[in-house]
């Protein structure tokens, strides 16, 4: 099956928070190399450094409004550390919520038109996924590269630049993960995120039991709002309630449009529910 994995991008804005004494070194030493490989490949590159939840929300607001008037096509980095339950962590014990943190990404990759890349050096950021709780929303981003667990300065700093120096010199993001950054950090695409929910969907409540129950559920659902129980009505109304449950290319581009942000699917409905026969065969 296809994943669709065009996308565009001519600007890193790192975004810092108030790192404790011993992490500043391995951050300067990253920005300066970083800086050196901007000078060498041409591209935007861009700090912030930001010191309250307010503040990052400045900046979210500020980097959506650039990207509407098409500024920037951006990858997001995130030189921050992370807590599993809390968030990113700003300072002291001020944290943004990985809620907080999608609901922001938002209208950023809204912006952009489904085109936000982001990379997140701290520790538990795969959390970001688990605040994906509808498919009825945007994306938060196109692609996200993150790690699950904890991960440490020693391949941060060894692996971070040289990801973005190969990904910059190449232009191509698959390879430059592959090279760099998959031994610690996860490949998290919106469409694979996409594809996973609707598989979940139609596996829980288009097939075998689950079906049967909900066939049932809405069977009873009707009948309560007036519908005489004759045999007809009920023969009639359970073909109508088993044609309707049924998965179709309508399920799978009405939540493409608004997940995807109406950018093209890179599979059919057909492809999906052969993927989902496979996996439970």
């Amino acid at each position: 099956m296809q994943i669709n994995s065009d996308f565009s991008f001519n600007t890193v804005i790192w975004i810092s928070s108030i790192l404790p004494p011993e992490d500043q070194g391995p951050s300067s030493r990253m920005i300066d190399e970083m800086n050196s490989i901007k000078n060498r490949l041409d591209f935007n590159f861009e700090t912030v450094k930001v010191s309250s939840v307010a503040e990052l929300e400045c900046i979210f607001v500020d980097i959506a409004h650039r990207a509407e008037k098409k500024e920037l096509h951006p990858i997001l980095n995130f030189d921050m550390h992370g807590n599993k339950e809390l968030g990113l962590l700003i300072r002291d014990n001020e944290y943004f919520s990985w809620q907080s943190l999608v609901d922001h990404l938002r209208p950023i990759n809204t912006a952009t038109e489904n085109n936000l890349c982001i990379v997140s050096v701290a520790c538990f950021s795969y959390n970001v996924i688990k605040s994906i709780k509808t498919l009825n929303y945007p994306s938060p981003f196109f692609i996200m590269l993150a790690p699950e667990n904890k991960v440490y300065n020693g391949f941060i700093e060894q692996k971070l630049p040289a990801f973005y120096e190969n990904l910059f010199q190449f232009d191509n993001l698959s390879d430059a993960y592959k090279n760099h950054l998959f031994e610690q950090f996860h490949y998290f695409h919106c469409e694979r995120i996409l594809l996973l929910a609707i598989a979940r969907y139609i596996i829980e409540g288009c097939k075998g039991q689950s079906k049967k129950k909900r066939q049932e559920k809405l069977l009873s659902e009707l009948f309560l709002q007036g519908i005489e129980k004759t045999k007809k009505n009920l023969k009639t109304v359970r073909q109508g309630i088993k044609k309707g449950i049924l998965p179709n290319q309508c399920l799978l581009d009405h939540y493409t449009k608004t997940f995807l942000i109406n950018k093209p699917c890179g599979f059919k409905i057909d492809q999906l529910l052969a993927y989902i026969n496979e996996y439970k065969s």
